[in-house]
């Protein structure tokens, strides 16, 4: 089904393109959950794995450059949660 959206997803990303060099927006809509414990099942794991990657499958979709930055932590005391955030260019920025 992925593919099948992939000339829209990329016709919009174009569009935004157009006006800027680049966007930034959130890696997922929410907080990212904390590190899974070390002793977590398999398949819990990769569950856990996948929530974290909400918005970052659409942008593999297009062809544009981009890349996720960890930009700091939700809680100055809270070590495991970080914030991220996504950059993505045009391909010509990098040319």
């Amino acid at each position: 089904m992925a593919n099948n959206m992939r000339p829209w997803i990329k016709a919009a990303y174009d569009r935004a393109l157009e006006k800027y060099d680049g966007l930034i927006m959130p890696t997922i809509k929410c907080v990212a959950r904390k590190v899974p414990p070390a002793d977590m099942g398999v398949i819990d794991f990769i569950s856990e794995a996948f929530y974290n990657t909400g918005n970052t499958g659409k942008q593999n979709l297009t062809g544009h450059p981009v890349i996720s930055l960890n930009v700091g932590k939700v809680l100055p005391e809270d070590d495991e949660v970080r914030l991220s955030i996504l950059a993505l260019l045009k391909s010509s920025v990098l040319n």
